[in-house]
């Protein structure tokens, strides 16, 4: 992992995690950034066991927030 990629973990489990939380009232558990064959995914994991996958290969922290929040 790179440090840009670094960077984009710390901000999804530090920051993106509470926006979504308070966002759904609580339905996000969490949101977990991984680097898998070179491809980035958010995953968001819902209070009920749900996960979602969001591809934001190439996204700024910003265009990351924008494209999570889109998918929900």
């Amino acid at each position: 992992m790179n440090d840009v990629q670094a960077e984009k973990k710390h901000f999804t489990e530090r920051h993106l995690t509470s926006l979504l939380r308070e966002a759904t009232d609580g339905d996000v558990s969490f949101a977990e950034y991984a680097v898998t064959d070179g491809e980035e995914f958010v995953h968001v994991v819902f209070a009920n066991g749900y996960r979602k996958r969001v591809c934001v290969s190439g996204d700024s922290k910003k265009a990351l927030a924008r494209d999570v929040l889109r998918q929900l």
